[in-house]
């Protein structure tokens, strides 16, 4: 990881893998180790949308916002809506700055 400002007191830094700093002043020097470890309380979102009654296009219906952990594997069951039938069930990587989403549209029955 490189930056081009310091590292702030209590700041967290996120990586994907283990990282190390040279750090360097006037009177000495050190190296420091940074270990990530992901979140198990990181958010996404699930979007669910029902089909309008002249079956064009769609209505947002309900949002879910879930957790999990960063960078796990996930698959929201989709919603029993009466009157729709559910999409196929989706599966996503949980982002770490919690920008995951998933959507799905439910189709109306006849």
């Amino acid at each position: 990881m490189s930056s081009s400002r310091p590292i702030r007191a209590r700041e967290t830094i996120v990586s994907p893998s283990p990282m190390t700093l040279n750090w360097t002043s006037a009177t000495n020097s050190a190296w420091l180790n940074f270990y990530y470890t992901p979140s198990t309380n990181t958010r996404y979102t699930v979007y669910h949308y029902t089909q309008n009654v002249d079956g064009n296009g769609y209505t947002q219906y309900k949002v879910q916002t879930l957790s999990g952990k960063t960078e796990s594997s996930v698959s929201p069951t989709p919603m029993a809506i009466t009157g729709f039938t559910a999409p196929p069930t989706q599966t996503i990587t949980i982002k770490p700055d919690g920008s995951g989403s998933i959507r799905y549209n439910y189709t109306r029955n006849k």
